[in-house]
């Protein structure tokens, strides 16, 4: 049966012949600079494993991304607080408690991207800091040593473990000279006091007009 001047035959092609067609038109995609779609599988690993705990909070998240031939050219987050990141592994701090959505979206060299999710929950502070004073140790020269020590609680319903607290150090123009941290590694049991002390070493004479200290990095403990 003829259709507009043409004759249609039934051509049998073999399995090796279907074989020897496909790795053809592999082969020639790839050297016009084209990729196979590459199956981009996402998964997001966070620091603590369970993403929830007190403001300010502190979380590592890293990235892993399976697929095939080529390479991930781009990886960036989006932390759903209005701040983003761009690294398989990056560190953020949420200073505000709520509930976040934080977006990792990954580009291959294909220009194929996918994107993956996980929720960060973040509670109000846990840790309040009751009181603390300061005292300046100097050598009048080249070292001045800023001791301080107070009292720090926890006041949320939950262990934490560790608790930190921040320090630091201003001179009278509003610089700040000097910073150090100190870390509570056992548990603190709702309603515990902990009592801290913490050293800050300055370089050189530093009129020293404030000393600021204020709650850090605290996650929730089992």
């Amino acid at each position: 049966m003829g259709v507009a001047g043409w004759k249609l035959y039934n051509i049998k092609i073999t399995m090796n012949q279907k074989i020897l067609l496909l790795t053809v038109l592999l082969a020639g995609l790839f050297l016009f600079g084209c990729t196979p779609y590459p199956n981009l599988q996402i998964w997001i690993f966070t620091f603590p494993e369970i993403p929830e705990g007190p403001a300010p909070f502190w979380v590592y998240f890293r990235a892993q991304v399976g697929f095939s031939g080529g390479e991930i050219v781009l990886c960036e987050w989006d932390f759903g607080d209005g701040n983003r990141g761009i690294g398989s592994e990056v560190l953020h701090i949420y200073e505000s408690p709520g509930v976040y959505t934080a977006t990792l979206t990954v580009t291959h060299d294909s220009g194929v991207k996918a994107s993956k999710s996980k929720t960060v929950t973040v509670d109000p502070p846990a840790l309040q800091i009751l009181e603390y004073r300061h005292r300046v140790e100097s050598d009048g020269v080249y070292r001045q040593v800023v001791l301080v020590e107070g009292r720090a609680k926890n006041i949320s319903s939950r262990r934490l473990s560790p608790a930190s607290v921040f320090v630091r150090i201003f001179d009278a123009d509003g610089n700040r000279v000097g910073k150090a941290h100190v870390r509570h590694f056992d548990y603190l049991d709702p309603g515990e006091v902990w009592p801290f002390r913490v050293h800050c070493d300055i370089v050189g004479p530093v009129d020293i007009a404030r000393v600021e200290v204020i709650p850090g990095q605290c996650w929730y403990g089992n």
